[in-house]
């Protein structure tokens, strides 16, 4: 889970927008922790 947190942090920077596209493959190991982290995530990419 903390993998998928930290890879996903790693899309910011703008590089999966220009083509290299990252994929988390299995998200949902992030509910052990903090179970809404890709609905918070999205709210953060947005504003990015």
């Amino acid at each position: 889970h903390r993998m998928a947190m930290c890879f996903s942090l790693a899309t910011l920077d703008g590089r999966a927008r220009r083509g290299n596209a990252m994929r988390i493959n299995e998200p949902h190991c992030v509910a052990k922790t903090f179970p809404d982290y890709f609905d918070a995530f999205a709210g953060i990419a947005r504003e990015a």
